[in-house]
């Protein structure tokens, strides 16, 4: 309980300083977007990379391979559901398409990565990984057809 405490506290300690620089002018909007675009482009690949390649290996691919299987499923079974779902939410085709996406994806990359590896440890953030790997093929493919209206294509 200790662990989730003090990382709760180290993001109002970053948010707090945010807001005070913003407030100071020291901070304008070209950081928060340079912050953003480090997280995903840097920190959160460098993080993936460094878990999978200090904990993965056949042994734990053999013995925690339902995970991806588990995974695989709910996509596709949220696929399905989200279809009548949204269809009840709007009328609007592309509103339709963002409401199927946010039934399935959600934001666990980007903070969920790091707070499961700082409150659980490596073995945990690694499960979580398997877990993402369909959804996060859903999101970088037929997600993002969905949300920029392009066709799926393979050989891209």
């Amino acid at each position: 309980m200790r662990v989730v405490f003090e990382q709760i506290l180290l993001l109002l300690v970053f948010i707090g300083l945010g807001y005070i620089l913003s407030k100071t002018g020291k901070a304008n909007g070209n950081y928060s977007k340079l912050l953003s675009q480090l997280g995903f482009y840097i920190f959160l690949p460098s993080n993936v990379f460094r878990t999978f390649a200090n904990n993965f290996n056949t042994e734990y691919l053999s013995a925690n391979y339902p995970l991806i299987i588990v995974s695989a499923v709910y996509v596709v079974a949220m696929m399905f559901i989200g279809i009548p779902i949204s269809k009840l939410l709007s009328k609007d085709a592309y509103q339709q398409a963002i409401y199927r996406y946010s039934l399935i994806s959600s934001n666990y990359g980007y903070v969920g990565y790091a707070l499961a590896g700082s409150i659980f440890g490596d073995q945990v953030l690694l499960n979580v990984m398997m877990f993402t790997i369909p959804l996060s093929v859903y999101t970088y493919s037929i997600g993002y057809c969905m949300l920029t209206k392009n066709k799926l294509s393979f050989k891209k």
